[in-house]
């Protein structure tokens, strides 16, 4: 749809490849490999930004050119199972026990989330699924304990009360969801809002 309306703004045709795959970074190579003529661009994630932390990657920061961002929302944990309603729960269980946290991929910002908190003590364990509907459906199965997610990403489960959040990543509380705190208040400074952006190679 975003490359529906970016058509009639800029009067070209923009066919869409899909390359999932090494949290985003086989797309963004497919990218930087194409001229730099400003005809191939790239929908990027945070998730991808988070690669630059490992010294193997091949690309830097000044390859890239951006050109706008489309969304911009805070990340959660999210629990399906009725022993971990809160995040008192989870905090709970943890130290009881390893809890499997479905992600997108080792390195990822759900990976330092979950690293950060198995550094504060927790039982976290990175499970990476390759695929959205994979990572969500773990936690309602029983293949995962809480998953790392958007809240816009989930919606439809949240409302349909399949699963529910137990702690936002952010700086405050959010409004649709005031009973559930912000890392920031519970001494968790860690927040690493998810993005989408269009982007080019320089």
């Amino acid at each position: 749809k975003s490359s529906q309306l970016m058509e009639r703004d800029l009067k070209v045709s923009l066919p869409v490849i899909n390359v999932p795959g090494a949290t985003g970074q086989t797309g963004l190579n497919k990218m930087l490999t194409a001229p730099a003529d400003g005809y191939t661009i790239s929908v990027m994630t945070g998730d991808t930004f988070a690669l630059l932390t490992d010294p193997s990657t091949k690309w830097k920061l000044e390859d890239l050119v951006p050109a706008a961002i489309m969304i911009k929302q805070p990340s959660a944990f999210f629990t399906s199972a009725p022993n971990l309603a809160t995040w008192a729960d989870v905090e709970r269980e943890a130290k009881a026990r390893p809890l499997k946290v479905a992600i997108t991929g080792f390195g990822s910002p759900d990976d330092l989330h979950v690293n950060y908190f198995a550094n504060k003590g927790l039982k976290l364990l990175s499970v990476p699924f390759a695929k959205p509907a994979e990572r969500y459906t773990a936690i309602m199965g029983g293949h995962a304990d809480i998953l790392y997610e958007q809240l816009g990403d989930v919606k439809s489960f949240l409302e349909s009360k399949k699963m529910r959040p137990v702690i936002l990543f952010a700086e405050q509380r959010f409004p649709v969801y005031r009973d559930v705190p912000a890392g920031k208040e519970l001494g968790h400074d860690i927040v690493i809002n998810q993005f989408r952006a269009v982007m080019m190679k320089r």
